[in-house]
């Protein structure tokens, strides 16, 4: 239930940032959706996030590539979390 939970809601995520609904998140569309988000990151971070997600080094990010760099960060934080 869990898993189904988060997994939805990186989709819709994903879905929300795809502006174009090409199945991919070109750079422009990525930096656009952290901005929507609410995260304060500067040019540099975004860079780096943007090329962590992006596994291939196509310059865009597919879903599978979305949904594993959250996926990830999801489950250390998890992790970290129970063991605090």
């Amino acid at each position: 239930m869990f898993d189904c939970f988060y997994s939805l809601l990186i989709f819709r995520t994903f879905r929300r940032m795809d502006d174009d609904g090409s199945g991919d998140l070109s750079k422009e569309e990525f930096i656009k959706g952290v901005k929507d988000t609410g995260l304060h990151l500067n040019d540099h971070e975004v860079d780096e996030l943007f090329d962590r997600f992006d596994k291939d080094g196509s310059g865009k990010i597919n879903y599978n590539e979305f949904l594993r760099a959250l996926r990830v960060s999801l489950a250390f934080r998890l992790t970290v979390s129970r063991w605090h």
